[in-house]
């Protein structure tokens, strides 16, 4: 692997540790969460389009839409799965941070939300 692929993403995930350990507050959550909400319709997005392409792809018969479209296929797939991967990310650090910031400014002492 790439030696400054490794270190870009070792800082990336450290910067992701930063984030739910930091003193959030609640604009922060509220980012946290309308990213959430974007990310969600872009991951739909991208595996509607894998689907709709797996639908016209079924019925052709052109040899070179076969041999292409394949290409576009595979594309289409690991878009499709990197959406996914990316929303559940923001979706774990989205609750993680909810839990934490909750269980800060909760009066209830005894309720713990589950980070």
């Amino acid at each position: 692997m790439n030696p400054i692929y490794e270190q870009q993403t070792c800082d990336w995930i450290h910067a992701r540790g930063l984030l739910i350990d930091t003193n959030l507050q609640a604009m922060d959550i509220k980012h946290l969460a309308e990213f959430e909400n974007i990310y969600r319709r872009r991951c739909r997005l991208a595996i509607d389009m894998y689907k709709d392409w797996v639908r016209e792809y079924k019925s052709e018969t052109d040899i070179v839409e076969l041999l292409y479209g394949s290409i576009e296929g595979m594309m289409l797939r690991q878009q499709a799965e990197n959406a996914v991967k990316l929303y559940w990310m923001i979706r774990k650090d989205f609750r993680e941070a909810l839990g934490k910031y909750l269980n800060k400014v909760s009066t209830y002492r005894s309720v713990q939300y589950a980070a």
